[in-house]
């Protein structure tokens, strides 16, 4: 049996991708498998395959003691359920480096998914002594390590000393929490030019963007998100600001709404941001960074910022919306690039 683990908690990009694998499952591949549900999901979420994925009583996963009690639970069914492989869907939390010593206890294969090799600028002390740990620990352990995007094998390997045989690209997938069909096939009018959505903070280029904005008054912009540079955002006549979070509907009618996806990032790993974008036939501008240069098909579902400046960003856009995409030629490069299934026979290959 394989041990499908994922112990982040809170509802998240990581935890939403890892639910849409697990329930994209085929009946003999879920017959193979016991998954954990991440804290802050319910069973019910997984209705049609909770039979397989047996893990305890809800109350008892999330009470008493909380990770500990967690961890426990996860060792009790490694036991009960004679677990050989175990993969974790996301590496640095602490309750994953505990896993990974009772693999080594027990002589259980390791397979790890890296979704950023390089954490995010910012990151919190605590979650960078957990990757300094699971540099020795986890990465060692693991018979494979799965990365989102081929350049991330590079860093694995100069940063980590991860031997290129132990490395396996597989991109991620779509999201299927924020796919909603009829708003997919309504008819919706194009209010924006550009759309950006999530946390407002340096490493996401939010001042490049800010000042793209600033600069071309011509375009309309809808922005979304909470975080250190919300008080720069211009209050101008052309630019939509949502300062906050909103629901998975709302924000897909907002994409739905807007001519292009904008990732400004200076710092990027793996995404599912672009998949997002993609369901919905809209096209995505990035800079080159992280995934974005191999997600991104230049001329067919997006193009690439060449350079972290606001000349090459309005460069960039005179050719997005001169070349005028074809929404249903990104709708096709999403389903043959993003789809669950390949991403679960790519999965079951190194498992």
């Amino acid at each position: 049996m394989v041990l499908f683990c994922n112990l982040l908690a809170g509802r998240n990009a990581v935890n939403d991708a890892y639910k849409s694998i697990l329930l994209s499952l085929d009946f003999e591949k879920q017959k193979k498998i016991v998954a954990t549900i991440p804290e802050g999901y319910t069973l019910d979420e997984f209705e049609g395959n909770i039979n397989l994925f047996v893990y305890g009583k809800q109350k008892g996963l999330f009470s008493g003691m909380g990770k500990i009690a967690r961890f426990l639970n996860v060792v009790r069914h490694i036991k009960n359920n004679n677990i050989k492989t175990i993969i974790f869907f996301y590496d640095n939390t602490l309750l994953h480096t505990l896993l990974a010593i009772v693999g080594y206890i027990y002589n259980i294969r390791l397979v790890v998914w890296v979704h950023d090799p390089i954490l995010h600028d910012g990151e919190r002390i605590h979650k960078k002594i957990i990757r300094f740990l699971n540099k020795y620990i986890v990465f060692k352990k693991a018979d494979k390590i799965i990365v989102s995007y081929n350049g991330a094998k590079l860093i694995m390997h100069h940063k980590y000393g991860i031997k290129w045989h132990k490395l396996k690209t597989i991109f991620l997938p779509r999201m299927r929490e924020l796919e909603f069909k009829d708003i997919r096939a309504g008819n919706y009018e194009k209010k924006f030019d550009f759309i950006f959505f999530g946390r407002l903070e340096e490493y996401k280029g939010i001042d490049l963007f800010i000042d793209f904005v600033s600069r071309n008054q011509q375009f309309s912009f809808c922005i979304i998100g909470k975080g250190s540079y919300e008080k720069y955002i211009p209050h101008n006549d052309n630019v939509f600001f949502i300062n906050g979070y909103i629901d998975g509907r709302e924000l897909a009618k907002c994409i739905m709404q807007s001519r292009c996806l904008i990732l400004p990032y200076k710092t990027a790993t793996g995404t599912q941001t672009i998949q997002v974008a993609n369901y919905y036939g809209i096209p995505v501008l990035a800079t080159n960074e992280g995934c974005f240069p191999e997600y991104i098909q230049e001329g067919v579902n997006g193009y690439i910022i060449k350079y972290h400046t606001v000349d090459s960003v309005n460069q960039c856009a005179e050719i997005l919306f001169n070349s005028q995409l074809d929404s249903k030629a990104i709708k096709r490069y999403f389903e043959n690039t993003f789809s669950c299934t390949k991403t679960i026979k790519e999965l079951f290959g190194v498992l």
